[in-house]
């Protein structure tokens, strides 16, 4: 099952903004999401894109977004500069239940399921599973204290997942 995070933008520290970023990146998340006003997305999108050079890249501009068709154009080709050939997607608006998004073919769909942030083991995989028997590709979950730990470590270990990091 495909995993995209949606990272906060309500950060204190820039540096650890970026640095969850990266590690979600390496974590194996294949798409990157920020939250935001057509001034703030692209340029956070830009900075995620710098540090995590693997996933795709996405933005939601909201509700209310005053965003033209010709700004939402000029953001996406700017944003596919930076991007390196990664798949990037700016949406306006509600995002439904359910978001789809460009497939790695051309026409293709990849639907994915917003699901919330796991508080624990149990609730990711019951996220995980209703996803499945939904029959999308994919979730879409908010970045939350357990996840960047739950991508690291999918199958339950030993009770140490500091000794699973340390031995990569």
């Amino acid at each position: 099952m495909k995993v995209g995070v949606r990272l906060p933008t309500d950060f204190a520290d820039v540096a650890e903004f970026l640095a969850d970023a990266a590690a979600f990146d390496a974590a194996g998340a294949d798409w990157l999401w920020v939250d935001g006003t057509p001034v703030e997305a692209p340029v956070l999108l830009a900075a995620v894109a710098a540090v995590a050079p693997r996933a795709h890249l996405g933005a939601h501009l909201g509700q209310g977004s005053d965003c033209s068709e010709a700004c939402l154009a000029g953001m996406l080709r700017a944003l596919e500069r930076v991007a390196r050939g990664r798949r990037v997607v700016v949406l306006r608006g509600e995002l439904p239940p359910a978001v789809d998004l460009p497939g790695s073919q051309a026409g293709e769909v990849d639907r994915r399921l917003l699901v919330p942030a796991p508080e624990s083991r149990a609730a990711w995989a019951a996220s995980l599973a209703r996803a499945e028997a939904m029959g999308v590709q994919g979730v879409l979950v908010e970045a939350g204290p357990r996840l960047l730990d739950l991508l690291r470590n999918q199958e339950p270990g030993d009770g140490r997942p500091d000794l699973q990091l340390a031995q990569g």
